[in-house]
């Protein structure tokens, strides 16, 4: 075909203000080209090839690298006020409410001498069909986007670009009502939001907006077609989580309390210290530790029962859980008793004894009397006897 021609006619005023000439690249040239583009003329293919020109004048540059990224500045696809399209990756700070256009370029290079108005359409690519893939709804710090074009009749060709955010995680979703398809035959036209991660039918013939989704692509410059869609990314919510106290190590050690441990999860709270109040008979005393005051002790006094609760001290607040509460209870102490004195008593009274001690006693005892009364009266005889 006759390119020099071909070309000029495509490069109207209408078409350059367009997105399809006014892109920017940077990168290495694709490996996966198989034409060099040439001003005075150069030989394709007679069937459907996508994708497959480098070095495309108007900052097309290499079709290979057909995914593209940008910041979006005035909120659609236009060229005026944006920035320039770029390949491989887009570092960017990805502040919250940041909007990209996502770009997909498409070319069937098959020579236009082979399509149906003037050869045998033999360039003509049959059911076309773009996949384009988004990580919507993800959060990130880094994202890529992808785009597969195949056909019935023709290779399959993928490329992608990523959205590099650096350290900044954010969330990313489809801006609604932004996806939008470009072609010379019927220009700029609507999308749905679904098309974005699902395959979409996408044609440019010489019959005008009838083939946008016919399937059906013609060879050469006037049949390219453009998806440009937009991604806005948006600060992920922090979720704060409170800190728990888990579990609190208390004992009685003779009357005197004492908390070893105190176990907590800090989550997303930075941890100072505890708080330790001590309850008992209608008063409470508080005690401030610093995370290296453990082991905490307490003197107890008998007779008295003693509440303790730990708290968990943190920038996000002070928590505590029944994991952290105790009881401890201290006897009354009890007194030695009291001696009882010895009551007065009488000189006890002597029983009869009648066990056989006592018998031979009352024997010896008779028998001695009766001698002394026997001699004294045998005596009285003999004095009688010698005065007479």
């Amino acid at each position: 075909m006759n390119l020099i021609k071909k070309l000029s006619a495509v490069l109207s005023a209408t078409f350059l203000s367009l997105t399809i000439y006014l892109i920017g690249a940077s990168g290495s040239v694709s490996a996966s080209c198989l034409y060099q583009y040439n001003p005075n003329g150069f030989n394709t293919s007679s069937t459907p090839v996508f994708n497959s020109i480098c070095g495309v004048p108007y900052g097309t540059n290499d079709e290979p690298n057909f995914v593209r990224i940008r910041p979006d500045i005035n909120g659609d696809e236009n060229t005026a006020n944006n920035s320039t399209y770029v390949i491989n990756d887009l570092n960017s700070a990805c502040t919250s409410g940041s909007i990209y256009d996502v770009w997909t370029y498409l070319h069937n290079d098959a020579s236009q001498n082979f399509n149906p108005d003037v050869g045998s359409g033999s360039a003509v690519a049959k059911n076309v069909s773009l996949l384009t893939h988004a990580p919507l709804g993800t959060t990130s710090n880094n994202f890529t986007f992808s785009s597969t074009i195949s056909a019935s009749n023709a290779a399959t060709v993928s490329d992608s670009v990523e959205l590099n955010c650096g350290s900044n995680n954010v969330t990313l979703t489809l801006v609604p009502s932004t996806v939008h398809v470009y072609s010379m035959p019927y220009g700029w036209q609507n999308l749905p939001d679904g098309s974005v991660n699902n395959p979409t039918p996408l044609g440019s013939t010489n019959a005008g907006l009838s083939s946008m989704g016919s399937g059906n692509v013609w060879g050469c410059w006037d049949y390219r077609t453009i998806v440009v869609y937009e991604v806005k990314v948006t600060t992920a919510p922090q979720q704060i989580v409170m800190p728990t106290c888990n579990l609190m190590s208390l004992e009685n050690s003779n009357g005197v309390a004492r908390i070893d441990n105190i176990e907590y999860t800090a989550n997303s709270a930075t941890v100072t210290g505890y708080k330790i109040l001590v309850s008992s008979n209608g008063t409470t005393s508080t005690f401030n530790l610093g995370l290296n005051s453990l082991p905490f002790t307490y003197n107890m006094t008998a007779g008295n029962t003693y509440n303790f609760n730990a708290y968990v001290v943190s920038n996000l607040g002070n928590v505590t859980s029944s994991n952290c509460q105790g009881v401890l209870a201290v006897a009354a102490l009890t007194p030695p008793p009291t001696p009882t004195p010895p009551s007065p008593t009488s000189a006890p009274t002597q029983l009869v004894n009648t066990g056989p001690g006592s018998i031979i006693g009352l024997f010896f005892g008779t028998t001695l009397l009766g001698a002394i009364i026997y001699n004294f009266v045998l005596r009285k005889k003999l004095s009688k006897s010698n005065n007479s």
